[in-house]
């Protein structure tokens, strides 16, 4: 619900410091109700993201940005800022100085997804995030800090985030702006702006903080101006961990129904600028007037300060700015769309770091795609609803249209002893395209990951094709049918509405290690359009699955307690590189345990409750850093990770220990000794 300005008072403001992380697609952003973008990976230790992609991955592209907007009021220069380079001195604290817009709402969430628990058919992608915001107010709410150099133009600013889980559409983020003048007074010479303090680091190489100065000034970057789009990339950091691109692209403007883009509108212009953090060969603009300079101004392509940017690793800021709008008179306003996109270098190393144009070959494409998506219908991007172009028939141009695969298949991971075997559904079958309005599902689509994928890249971005499934007979695809993969009969699981019809074996598997598993499923395309098969997202129902010992069924007496690896020697192979990141198994343990680690002198080291229907991978360093790169994992059920942390948080040395697992059902204990050598 949006509020009136007229009405602002303290009760608007309890959400004041609101934020939600996209999760639907490959790109995890983190966006707020007061116009920044990104955490200032303030939430590092917890795993909270700021602009994580692949998902899952590690790899950073954000500090912090957020929306500018500067205009001329009464013949004065005013520009309001939602994140500005002294703003990271703050730690994301949204009551420090250049955060010049207050909440009027908290974030919420809908989704076109019919199967999700926010489905509203308002919904423009998978994951919409809507707030509200002003920059009329002078003193923060609630704290009544008063906001330091702020000159309000007094608008008020509807936000929303859109995401895709569609393989196609999955690494970039859309961000709208609905900018309405709320004042008495018109805005001339409007510009709206993206900025960003992008920086392009793998965190679980270097995390944030460890380097100080050193973490940020590795960034280099450009403008591809035919694209309207900045881009960073990491140019001398750990490039053969990294390898990847950060981008902003201007998409468009609608001020009543008219479209603004530098190629249909005379005078209308795209600009980038980039300062240095501290630095005076590109000084940062320190008051309204220098701001709205740069909104107003480009550096341009013949530049050698472009050469420098894009060559020369420091710690820059970049800003992305269009107009000018027309004149916005009192009550009017404009829209104004920008994507967020990542995307994984092409080439070797060399390319890279190089800033060479083929490295950017994927970047380039992914940026095309935002701009295709915001287009919709518009296919020449001459913002008028030609001829052919209606493809809903409903009589007027409709943007963020999307060809749709197959629906995701409910899907199950079952683990067990050194195998894990899939369940799927088949409501993806029924499902009808929304642009072709035919039933055009072809076929399933298996994928997962080997042993130790997850140090190295993360398990979203080593999830590689196993095997397809496809309708036979129509030469499309393998034509291989769903015999070998259909179940006698549908089944279901407890708690589990599901009837699931086909399922899929992995076996000889590692216990103990994490593997990542999907399932999707895709269409036939569709010819009349020239548009080849589309498939539903690998990662939008990932699951990280354990394989391991069941649990020993209460009663069972002669099945002893095991321990793996035993003797453990530092570290094991799953392990990673820190102290904490270490892990040993006990397993063949009942569904209800209380697990002690003593010395063999009999002093506890450790003592926990292990439950099998609740085990989500225990409260290990390990689990936060690798294991909870799914949103969904799986376990066998009779094993449990313990990461040789006591109870008083120290690291056990080498030695010889006993662990002992009494049964919190029928009280029997079992003991099991194991040593560990560093």
């Amino acid at each position: 619900m949006f509020i009136a300005l007229a009405s602002l008072n303290a009760q608007s403001f309890t959400q004041f410091d609101d934020r939600q992380t996209t999760d639907i697609g490959n790109i995890r952003l983190g966006m707020t109700n007061y116009g920044v973008i990104g955490n200032a990976n303030r939430y590092f230790q917890n795993g909270v993201p700021s602009c994580e992609y692949p998902k899952g991955s590690g790899i950073e592209h954000l500090f912090n940005g957020g929306l500018w907007i500067g205009a001329i009021q009464q013949g004065q220069i005013k520009v309001t800022t939602a994140a500005n380079v002294e703003t990271g001195n703050s730690n994301g604290d949204p009551s420090a100085r250049d955060y010049e817009f207050s909440a009027t709402s908290g974030v919420s969430t809908r989704s076109s997804l019919l199967n999700s628990a926010v489905f509203d058919p308002r919904a423009i992608s998978h994951q919409d995030f809507l707030a509200e915001m002003t920059d009329s107010l002078i003193f923060r709410p609630i704290s009544n800090a008063q906001i330091a150099n702020h000159n309000p133009l007094k608008v008020q600013v509807r936000f929303a985030g859109y995401s895709w889980n569609f393989v196609f559409a999955d690494m970039f983020v859309i961000l709208n702006y609905t900018i309405i003048n709320r004042s008495s007074d018109s805005l001339t010479q409007l510009h709206a702006g993206m900025f960003t303090n992008a920086v392009v680091r793998n965190n679980r190489v270097t995390p944030p903080g460890s380097g100080g100065t050193n973490y940020y000034n590795k960034g280099a970057g450009g403008f591809i101006d035919s694209l309207y789009a900045l881009y960073k990339y990491d140019k001398a950091g750990e490039p053969d961990r990294t390898q990847s691109y950060f981008s902003v692209r201007y998409l468009g403007g609608i001020f009543q129904n008219d479209l603004y883009n530098p190629a249909i509108r005379s005078g209308f212009n795209v600009n980038y600028q980039s300062w240095q953090f501290t630095g005076t060969q590109l000084p940062r603009p320190i008051n309204d007037f220098e701001r709205f300079d740069r909104m107003r101004t480009t550096i341009g392509p013949s530049s050698s300060l472009r050469a420098l940017i894009s060559g020369v690793a420091d710690n820059r800021v970049e800003l992305i700015a269009a107009g000018p709008f027309p004149s916005l008179a009192p009550g009017d306003s404009v829209t104004v769309s920008f994507a967020i996109v990542c995307a994984r270098a092409t080439g070797g190393v060399n390319e890279y770091i190089n800033d060479s144009t083929s490295a950017k070959t994927t970047l380039i494409q992914n940026l095309a795609l935002a701009q295709q998506t915001f287009n919709g219908e518009d296919r020449n991007s001459n913002g008028v609803l030609d001829l052919g172009e209606d493809l809903n028939n409903n009589g007027r141009l409709d943007r963020f249209i999307l060809p749709s695969p197959p629906p995701i298949p409910r899907f199950r991971v079952v683990p067990e002893d050194k195998k894990v075997t899939l369940y799927w559904d088949n409501s993806a079958e029924t499902a009808i395209d929304p642009l072709s309005n035919l039933r055009d599902f072809e076929g399933y689509r298996i994928y997962r990951t080997n042993a130790g994928d997850d140090f190295r890249d993360g398990l979203s971005l080593s999830l590689r094709f196993t095997s397809q499934f496809d309708i036979s007979g129509n030469r499309i695809g393998f034509d291989n049918g769903f015999n070998s993969i259909r179940l006698p009969s549908p089944i279901q699981f407890n708690g589990d509405t599901t009837k699931y019809v086909y399922r899929y074996i992995f076996d000889n598997l590692l216990n103990g290690w994490q593997y990542g598993f999907s399932v999707t499923s895709f269409d036939s395309g569709n010819g009349s359009i020239g548009l080849a098969p589309l498939e539903s997202a690998p990662l939008a129902n990932l699951v990280a699955a354990f394989p391991g010992k069941i649990a020993v069924a209460d009663g069972n007496t002669e099945t002893k307690i095991g321990v793996y690896p035993n003797p453990y020697y530092s570290k094991a192979l799953w392990d990673g590189s820190g102290t904490r990141d270490r892990k040993i198994y006990f397993t063949n343990l009942p569904e209800e345990c209380e697990i002690t680690v003593f010395t063999v002198a009999g002093d506890i080291i450790d003592r926990f409750t292990f439950n099998s229907r609740t085990y989500a991978g225990g409260q290990t360093s390990w689990n936060r850093k690798f294991g909870n790169q799914a949103n969904t994992k799986a376990y066998s059920g009779g094993e449990v990770a313990w990461d040789f942390i006591s109870r008083s948080d120290q690291a056990i040395s080498s030695g010889l220990y006993v662990v002992s697992v009494r049964n919190l059902r029928s009280g029997e204990i079992k003991t099991a000794r194991f040593a560990v050598v560093k």
